[in-house]
């Protein structure tokens, strides 16, 4: 039985994008089966780290979204 999980954050682009926004979503891996849902928030491309997964930025905005994010790696008590 595989016990892993791994949480991962991407963009989901739609066809006829034009603006620079996109929407971030979230994926839920364990075991064999994932699940996908929207984080709820919107960021550009440009600023965002893919390797690391986080909005790149000191500003109020960047720490707004990545502490956002953080959310959802915190444990269940």
């Amino acid at each position: 039985m595989n016990n892993r999980f791994n949480l991962l954050f991407y963009f989901k682009r739609p066809k006829n994008h034009t603006k620079k926004e996109f929407q971030i979503y979230m994926r839920i891996s364990t075991g064999c089966e994932r699940m996908e849902i929207s984080a709820q928030r919107k960021w550009n491309h440009d600023r965002w780290n893919m390797a690391g997964a986080r909005a790149i930025g000191t500003k109020e905005d960047a720490r707004a979204l990545n502490a956002h994010l953080d959310i959802f790696f915190e444990p269940v008590l």
